[in-house]
């Protein structure tokens, strides 16, 4: 069996008991909350061959989905007064972020430096036009956001960790 089937396997059984487990009440996850897992996990699967492939599309929908999914983790831990108000500088963000990934597969293509680099002005601005940004309210918030962040960072070394596994055992 392929790396990939096993790893959408593993996906779709960790949705199933998510639901299951969630409907019991024995966990206390939400739909938004196994959404944000399943796409970083998703976003992760794709990713990691991608970037040691140096596949630019797989690089770029690999990092796009995971950054989803981390935009989902955030909206379901934290009170956003209006979560359309944050849509757009997330495209925006998502955007930049999945393009400069690209870059760091392939160095030598400064297209996708330059554009990310543009593109994430471009967020930042739209960031700062759409809300009130204030660096203590900031520092606040990612102390609380690492706060829970540790599942994903957890999340990401397994990953990582059984593909790795699969690829080694895919070379010998």
């Amino acid at each position: 069996m392929t790396p990939s089937k096993k790893v959408l396997i593993i996906l779709i059984l960790f949705v199933w008991v998510s639901v299951l487990l969630s409907l019991f009440g024995a966990v206390d996850l939400d739909y938004s909350e196994i959404i944000a897992y399943t796409l970083l996990f998703l976003g992760i699967t794709v990713f990691y061959p991608s970037f040691n492939k140096k596949d630019k599309p797989g690089i770029y929908f690999g990092s796009t989905i995971f950054l989803i999914g981390i935009t989902f983790f955030t909206t379901s831990y934290f009170e956003i007064g209006d979560t359309s108000q944050i849509l757009i500088p997330s495209i925006v963000l998502i955007t930049a972020i999945s393009s400069l990934m690209i870059f760091l597969a392939d160095t030598s293509d400064k297209k996708f430096l330059y554009m990310g680099l543009l593109i994430c002005a471009v967020g930042i601005f739209t960031v700062t036009d759409r809300g009130n940004p204030e660096i203590i309210s900031y520092i606040k918030s990612i102390k609380n956001f690492t706060g829970k962040f540790w599942i994903i960072v957890l999340l990401v070394i397994v990953t990582i960790f059984v593909l790795s596994k699969e690829r080694k055992k895919d070379q010998q």
